[in-house]
């Protein structure tokens, strides 16, 4: 793409210093080299990437409005608007907040999916939110809040560090919300879970129309770590998610779930990595997925267990309803297995709300429309039901319920 040269010039203008110098001039190497994905690498098949493929989306500048969100949670929160923290808790025992990562390993760690974006990121992200999470803590919930107010045809570069150490246990609610349209917020958060620590991972996401999230979560967890992530997206324009985690010690496990609805001319895109390093560790993915009347979905999901890694578990589903013949659901789950003392399973489905169900419950006086959205939330009843926090349910059942009264005829 001619546009490349853009990005360099605009790296050259920037200008790098301190610590991460080498780390971002490489990076910035390794994306131009690549350049942008394009649907001929199979990673990227149901990508929609069109905006990063018009012109050059100059780097958002730091600017902020001070705008206020009302906390969904109740929780402390912090607030990140366009890349600088406007608001942090007064006090929070045994969590440190940062803007400067200690470790540039563990902020250029990209595990095993090697993404030009994330590079690109690598590049451009000048500030970074370090959350730590001291031993044997305990945090209820801690609400974030990424805010993107930039202007059209910006992107907004974000990235992110949580550190949960030995024996600490910790709810986060991520909120990645963007009120610009034709803007492209570009984030990438690597979780490090010591011994026995445990995170459970929400998150959310909301965008103006044109604009494009791609967002990547990569999670490290030692032996006997506990870690869940559950995503709702619905009704956003464009989407590409990323999930990997690596299991690195005995009895280690890890949980995603996630909620894909597609309407008109939306498309969500998420692929998952979850990789076996170690024996006696277990792993578990369900992602359901709604197409609406044009509105596309695809899941890629891999698990890889290394040749040591005897004795795991690994379990990955799928399932998709398709709500007009226009829609689109795409699955493609994957086993790559060098062990044989395993259990590993995965299961793919797509099909259309059960006719008979339907007609039973008109039968009954429900009208059709309620009757297809009862269905519908059945069916994402799953995924629902893994959320441990009432006020964060209630959020997204309201979500969905709204995406569904957009999309159901």
């Amino acid at each position: 793409m001619e546009h490349l040269s853009a990005y360099k010039e605009e790296f050259s203008i920037l200008g790098t210093t301190g610590a991460l110098k080498e780390v971002r001039e490489k990076g910035l190497e390794e994306f131009l080299s690549a350049g942008f994905p394009t649907p001929k690498t199979e990673d990227w098949r149901y990508a929609d990437l069109k905006l990063l493929r018009k012109a050059h989306l100059k780097r958002a500048q730091d600017k902020t409005s001070n705008k206020k969100i009302s906390p969904l949670t109740g929780w402390p929160q912090i607030i990140i608007e366009n890349g600088q923290i406007i608001l942090t808790p007064k006090a929070l025992v045994g969590v440190e907040i940062l803007t400067t990562p200690e470790s540039v390993e563990g902020y250029q760690n990209k595990g095993l999916f090697d993404s030009p974006l994330e590079r690109m990121n690598l590049a451009f992200a000048e500030t970074c939110l370090v959350i730590k999470i001291k031993k044997r803590t305990e945090v209820p919930g801690l609400e974030i809040v990424f805010l993107n107010t930039s202007e059209r045809d910006e992107a907004l570069y974000l990235r992110n560090l949580i550190l949960v150490e030995e024996g600490a246990k910790a709810n986060l609610f991520i909120r990645t919300l963007g009120t610009t349209g034709g803007t492209w917020t570009n984030q990438i958060t690597n979780i490090y879970l010591g011994k026995n620590s445990e995170l459970a991972l929400i998150r959310d996401f909301e965008a103006a129309d044109d604009a494009l999230i791609t967002a990547r979560d990569y999670a490290a967890v030692k032996a006997g770590a506990i870690f869940r992530a559950s995503s709702l997206m619905a009704g956003l324009p464009s989407i590409r998610y990323e999930i990997e985690t690596e299991l690195l010690g005995g009895t280690a496990h890890t949980e995603f779930s996630g909620g894909l609805l597609a309407g008109h001319g939306e498309t969500i895109d998420v692929l998952t990595r979850v990789h076996h390093v170690k024996g006696n560790t277990t792993s578990n993915q369900t992602f359901k997925g709604v197409a609406g009347a044009k509105g596309k979905t695809a899941f890629q999901g891999r698990v890889r267990v290394e040749q040591d890694a005897q004795k795991i578990e690994a379990h990955q589903n799928c399932h998709n309803l398709i709500l007009e013949r226009t829609g689109e659901a795409n699955v493609k789950p994957e086993l790559l297995i060098f062990a044989d003392d395993v259990v590993c399973s995965h299961g793919a489905t797509v099909g259309e709300i059960d006719e008979d169900a339907l007609f039973y419950m008109k039968q009954r006086g429900i009208p059709e429309n309620q009757a297809r959205g009862l269905l519908v939330q059945a069916f994402l009843g799953e995924f629902l039901e893994g959320l441990n926090d009432e006020k964060i349910l209630a959020h997204f059942t309201a979500k969905i319920e709204a995406w569904m009264a957009g999309n159901l005829k």
